[in-house]
């Protein structure tokens, strides 16, 4: 648990600098990116086996099932990583695809992994409480209880944004790329992973990639959906 606690807090506190020192030979004290989404599952599949519970008196799947499950949007939050590792190439970056591929899950074992087990917290207490899940949604707030959807966007919002910045952070300082090539590999990848998302959908928990509009600009976001 200290190891993995460690490797939440270097990658967490500064995504470019855990990015930097990778690329000069790696980390000793920081669980490998494999190991350290692999536990991060495992706590999910955990909390899910609390919801599963709260909601309906026993889990539906098995934990191996489960685990699975948790594990298969880490694979969709890598092609993230894959794609702008593709584009960045052809502007003559000579880092390897797996280290690309190491920042996006470590920002998805960080991030996404808090921001499921919120969520999974969310709908425990809530449904235990009887607050959520009885109106339009399994997430809308009961009537008398409007302000849970304050919650609940914080929810959805912050865990995805913090992994989106901080995958874009250290994979620019991972990469040294230049702002230009950099932004124009962002684009990309987040219109795969738009694509993905959309055509391939997860039957689990997972961040999805959506657009909003502020002042007529479209702002890619991160929202939660199963």
């Amino acid at each position: 648990m200290k190891l993995l606690l460690n490797t939440a807090w270097q990658f967490a506190r500064g995504p470019g600098r855990f990015a930097e020192r990778w690329a000069r030979g790696g980390w000793d004290e920081v669980m490998s990116p494999l190991a350290y989404v692999s536990v991060a599952s495992a706590l999910v599949v955990l909390a899910m086996r609390v919801m599963k519970t709260v909601r309906t008196g026993a889990a539906s799947l098995s934990m191996l099932e489960q685990f699975m499950r948790t594990l298969v949007p880490h694979l969709y939050y890598a092609l993230l990583g894959l794609v702008i590792h593709a584009v960045l190439r052809f502007f003559g970056t000579q880092r390897r695809w797996s280290s690309s591929v190491a920042m996006v899950l470590y920002a998805g074992g960080t991030f996404a992994t808090v921001g499921m087990v919120l969520v999974l917290a969310y709908l425990s207490v809530g449904l235990h409480l009887g607050v959520v899940g009885r109106g339009n949604g399994p997430f809308s707030p009961s009537t008398g209880h409007e302000w849970l959807f304050w919650v609940w966007f914080l929810l959805t919002t912050v865990p995805g944004t913090l992994f989106l910045l901080s995958s874009m952070q250290a994979l620019k300082a991972l990469h040294a790329a230049r702002r230009g090539s950099f932004a124009l590999a962002v684009v990309l990848g987040l219109g795969v992973l738009g694509l993905v998302g959309t055509y391939v959908p997860l039957y689990t928990l997972h961040l999805r990639l959506a657009w909003d509009s502020f002042r007529g600009v479209p702002v890619p976001m991160f929202i939660w959906t199963f």
